[in-house]
């Protein structure tokens, strides 16, 4: 029999629906948009248990722990760099994997400009694929088709969040050779109504026909809204600007459950995990960054030897993870609930307009852009080492730790 999670666990993997050979099980989604099973056919159950055995959460917690060797690095092909989120190390591995034959899966829009996950066949154009999406992807029957591909020989690379690649080996049951998984640095999902909301209001009567997140039109630290529409007008706004990054950036619909994230941890299942590599002038203040730079965290054997398959077309270099270590970087820990979530999504099931929701919950702090300025400094002239100390005294009395609500 299936036991459901709360929506403070549920991380919305979709693998127990996948995997019910009853089809007793569908998704639905909550008041916030975000996508929870449900059983529909409570009669038809054969008690095989699956749905729990395939369940992430419902596993042991990945113990947190720092990588123990990891890399960065950018594409030498500066048009895949501009295309990509960070440093376009996804998309020399999608196109170089993508000659050896496998099919490439990884989340994309649909028509509408909803996010799911898709293949993309040997002889497609994978570029739908690529940057960052920030809505809650529906990975749809991606999980089966996976295992029937696999089951015919065929190569497989997916790409996906860390709880999803989680879902996805449970669901498999099995170790394929021909299977490649890649992950990404979370910082939490977001939710796909939320995202509806943004297009429909705030640039409503317009049809998008191109879109990018993660635009690098003025830069890659300063990215932005990029949304090409079918009457041949563009809108471009930095991650400052533009209301939905904004609310974005300051964690305003995140899934529940991210804040207890399972997959923060390191090693991970996956054999790759990539991301955006913002300390990169912190720890190398020589490192030109404009277009972007990832991180690359080699989980196993598998994933070096991705890198050694791409090596000729990218820049790389190994990472002091000592120093990094020293950052306080958030990589492994969940996301904290901004305290006006609620009265966002309250102002979205109202209807309020996008620009006012962000105004009014998503100011921008110019205290926290001096600190970050001044710590900048302090790493680049060599200083944060001597000043740590003090930094943290400082930093306890100002904003003393406080239990997570």
């Amino acid at each position: 029999m299936f036991e459901p999670l709360g929506d403070k666990e549920c991380c919305g993997c979709q693998a127990c629906v996948e995997v019910c050979p009853k089809k007793c099980l569908q998704i639905g989604t909550d008041e916030e948009g975000f996508a929870y099973p449900i059983i529909v056919d409570e009669k038809n159950c054969i008690q095989c248990n699956l749905c729990n055995r395939v369940c992430p959460i419902k596993k042991n917690k990945i113990i947190p722990q720092l990588f123990r060797k990891a890399y960065y690095g950018y594409s030498t092909d500066e048009g895949d760099l501009l295309k990509s989120s960070s440093g376009g190390l996804f998309a020399v591995i999608a196109k170089e994997y993508q000659k050896k034959g496998y099919y490439i899966c990884g989340a994309t829009y649909t028509n509408d400009f909803k996010v799911q996950h898709q293949f993309v066949a040997p002889d497609e154009n994978v570029e739908k694929i690529f940057s960052s999406k920030y809505a809650q992807s529906d990975v749809a029957n991606t999980f089966a088709e996976t295992k029937r591909l696999l089951n015919q020989h065929k190569n497989v690379l997916y790409s996906g969040l860390p709880c999803q690649i989680a879902a996805l080996k449970l669901y498999l049951q099995s170790t394929y050779d021909g299977l490649i998984t890649i992950d990404l640095l979370c910082y939490g999902v977001q939710s796909p109504k939320v995202w509806d909301y943004y297009l429909n209001s705030y640039h409503k009567g317009k049809q998008p026909k191109s879109i990018s997140m993660r635009s690098k039109h003025y830069s890659w630290k300063r990215y932005a809204m990029e949304i090409e529409f079918s009457d041949g007008t563009k809108y471009i706004k930095s991650k400052n600007s533009d209301p939905y990054l904004r609310c974005y950036s300051k964690g305003l619909f995140v899934r529940p459950s991210c804040y207890n994230c399972h997959f923060k941890g390191f090693p991970r299942v996956s054999d790759l995990t990539l991301g955006d590599f913002w300390e990169v002038n912190e720890l190398y203040p020589n490192i030109q960054s404009d277009k972007g730079v990832s991180i690359i965290i080699p989980n196993n054997e598998r994933g070096e030897d991705i890198l050694k398959n791409i090596e000729s077309s990218i820049w790389y270099d190994e990472i002091d993870v000592k120093r990094l270590k020293e950052m306080n970087i958030q990589y492994l820990k969940p996301c904290n609930e901004n305290p006006n979530r609620r009265a966002f999504f309250v102002g979205v099931s109202k209807q309020e307009r996008f620009e006012i929701l962000a105004k009014k919950y998503a100011q921008n702090s110019r205290i926290k852009q001096v600190t970050y300025g001044v710590k900048k400094f302090l790493y680049r002239s060599g200083l944060w080492e001597n000043m740590k100390p003090f930094w943290n005294l400082c930093k306890n009395i100002v904003s003393p730790k406080s239990k997570r609500r």
